[in-house]
């Protein structure tokens, strides 16, 4: 580190000054001349069919600009481009409590409020499901009817012969571990602004330009390219400072959408931000799970095998789906050198918001499980919690049981300098009542090979002007969200280049 000029010394975050002096702007922040506000009816019912929805009573309010129902943007979408099952708008169905019925947009908030009030719908109230493993045993009623068994995924995998390595163990260990949900709850809600051009000649709508708290502007601008039916060279999605991603931010949230859809049907622009409670509907957090787990260890404290079964509340939605329900597994075996593994895993469709990817994404709820029955069968043999982690390290570069390559491995140095740092071997069980120290470990994957988009174009690239003032400008497809990418950008650009941080 001591060749390098910028790299690894201390400096200031390039959004610094703007995030601690308050001059910097979120979404929220935001107004653009003839700017309208816009208010959500949300479904009262966890499933129903919507059988009217009349809004001519909302349309003829003073101060009401427009309104829009899910037959103003009927082309589904979604993150994945194997889950496009969800809707701006409800067309037909709403599938959980807080699910989008209709969009009012006014010049005040307060009119908006009480435009949704004057909206009638007649909804058929329809059997609902709230529980994974009883949604999994409907035949009728299904959350949506291509999903038997509201099943959204399922996965079954088996490495090695678990049941051999069972046979081998001293002692084994099942457990049933059910995590409950959790939501991010950022400091900054969810919010939009969206505004198209409007040709001064033909009074046509033109380019549509989007500001949105998001982990992920060009999916985004790909997600309203779908809906809008626009080609994404005349959209332009544009990420202000982000308070708070954690993965609430990295799908597309259904106001995103609507807020094009308003804007276009009331040629104006238009700005929406969730209440916190509509953060709470909206959701896309970590899911409720249910492990079913089983381990096997010898009493040199070597794991033979493990069993996971895995039920995955997803909520209504696909969100994610696909992929945590894989995650849960597939990583199962990534962290300590395991030889036999058995996982079956599914992903179940309820009536409740959809979940979707929150920090370590798909892995947490088992790993928790799985670290927790670990500590459980060193005290069954009488070994220290940090040993038997330490017995069961891999030795990289290798590749797992299922195939996962581990080229960086830094677990064996970390848990010998958190023994050593925490006074492990002297404080363990000693601490005075209501005071604990305990160790688990967990990981997660880097790299992908492609993009969700399934698009064409690279996904990962640095595009750099250099200005005739000597100044240079850094374009990245990567999102800071105050992890401090755009800092590390900064600094690897000005290191190579022989230049000064702004």
């Amino acid at each position: 580190m001591s060749d390098f000029s910028i790299i690894g010394k201390p400096t200031a975050m390039v959004d610094a000054a703007e995030k601690t002096t308050g001059a910097g702007k979120y979404t929220d922040d935001l107004s653009v001349p003839g700017m309208l506000i816009g208010k959500i009816l949300h479904s009262p019912y966890p499933h129903t069919r919507i059988q009217r929805s009349d809004t001519t009573r909302a349309e003829a309010m003073d101060g009401v600009v427009a309104v829009v129902v899910g037959k103003d943007a009927p082309n589904p979408y979604r993150i994945l481009p194997v889950g496009h099952d969800e809707h701006a708008l409800a067309l037909d169905r709403v599938r959980y409590v807080g699910d989008n019925v209709a969009w009012v947009v006014a010049v005040f908030e307060s009119i908006a409020e009480k435009a949704l009030e004057r909206i009638d719908v007649d909804y058929e109230v329809l059997p609902a499901y709230f529980d994974p493993e009883e949604s999994m045993k409907a035949e009728t009623d299904l959350i949506h009817d291509n999903k038997p068994g509201n099943l959204e995924k399922d996965y079954h995998h088996a490495f090695g012969d678990p049941d051999k390595g069972f046979a081998g163990a001293d002692h084994i260990a099942e457990a049933r571990f059910i995590p409950n949900e959790v939501t991010h709850a950022a400091m900054e809600p969810h919010s939009t602004l969206a505004s198209f051009e409007l040709d001064p000649h033909t009074g046509k709508l033109g380019r549509l330009t989007v500001w949105s708290s998001t982990q992920v502007p060009y999916y985004l601008q790909h997600k309203l390219s779908l809906v809008l039916e626009m080609p994404m060279s005349l959209i332009r999605v544009i990420k202000p400072l982000v308070g708070g991603g954690f993965g609430g931010k990295s799908e597309v949230i259904p106001l995103e959408i609507i807020a094009a859809v308003v804007a276009r049907k009331a040629q104006a622009p238009v700005k929406i931000t969730y209440t916190r409670e509509e953060v709470f509907w909206a959701h896309r957090g970590r899911p409720r799970t249910i492990i079913d787990l089983k381990t096997g260890i010898r009493n040199d404290g070597r794991i033979t095998s493990v069993k996971a079964g895995v039920v995955q509340d997803g909520g209504a939605y696909c969100s994610y789906g696909v992929v945590t329900i894989l995650y849960s597994g597939a990583l199962l075996g990534a962290l300590y050198d395991i030889p036999n593994i058995q996982y079956d895993g599914y992903r179940v469709l309820t009536n409740k918001p959809a979940c979707g990817a929150m920090r370590g994404h798909g892995t947490v709820n088992v790993r928790f499980a799985f670290e927790s029955q670990l500590d459980e069968l060193a005290a069954k043999i009488g070994m220290d919690p940090a040993e038997i982690r330490q017995r069961n390290l891999l030795k990289p570069p290798c590749i797992t049981v299922n195939g996962l390559r581990v080229q960086s491995y830094g677990l064996p140095e970390c848990i010998e300098k958190t023994v050593e740092r925490s006074g492990w071997k002297h404080r363990k069980g000693k601490l005075p009542k209501g005071r604990g120290l305990g160790i688990a470990c967990s990981h997660y994957v880097s790299g992908a090979a492609n993009s969700i988009i399934r698009s064409d174009m690279p996904h990962s690239t640095v595009n750099i002007k250099i200005d005739r003032d000597g100044g240079v400008v850094v374009y990245t497809g990567a999102s800071e969200i105050g992890q401090g990418s755009g800092t590390m950008t900064a600094q690897v650009a000005a290191e190579v280049l022989g230049c000064s941080l702004p």
